[in-house]
């Protein structure tokens, strides 16, 4: 058996529908404990391997809605020594092919890109440091904005 943990970035909760593709199943779940003041992500764990399934088909899966953890566990119910599975760094590779965005031209562009895309929140992204710092651990690059000199 597995329990997951997904998260969704930039929400304090959320009550979200996902279907499962190819039956009639559908899973209401809620994301909660999350806080956009401390940057803090709402989340919901489980251990129905359908729900998991729903949410891992859905659309927005690595694009709004990421894992956070896996845990393993025997029939017994105790926890398998192999999980949880180590955090990976945000840094690790360090050859990751760069993302050209093309359409963001100003500042405000790239604050709407970055909430848009990523979830992030605005609190997140209220100075060009906190903006720069963003835009580093997702390896962007945009061809038609430069950041004002100091």
């Amino acid at each position: 058996m597995t329990r997951k943990t997904y998260i969704i970035p930039g929400l304090n909760s959320a009550k979200l529908i996902f279907y499962l593709n190819g039956s009639n199943a559908r899973f209401r779940v809620e994301f909660k404990g999350g806080s956009t003041f401390n940057n803090v992500p709402a989340s919901f764990t489980t251990s129905d391997p359908a729900c998991q399934a729903a949410i891992e088909e859905d659309p927005n899966f690595m694009k709004r809605i990421f894992i956070s953890s896996v845990y393993n566990f025997d029939a017994e119910g105790e926890q398998l020594p192999d999980s949880p599975l180590p955090p990976v760094e945000e840094n690790e590779e360090e050859d990751a092919e760069e993302t050209s965005v093309e359409s963001v031209t100003d500042i405000n562009s790239l604050r709407k890109y970055l909430k848009d895309t990523y979830g992030i929140s605005g609190n997140a992204l209220r100075s060009i440091d906190a903006i720069k710092k963003q835009v580093a651990q997702r390896n962007l690059v945009f061809p038609n904005f430069s950041f004002p000199e100091e």
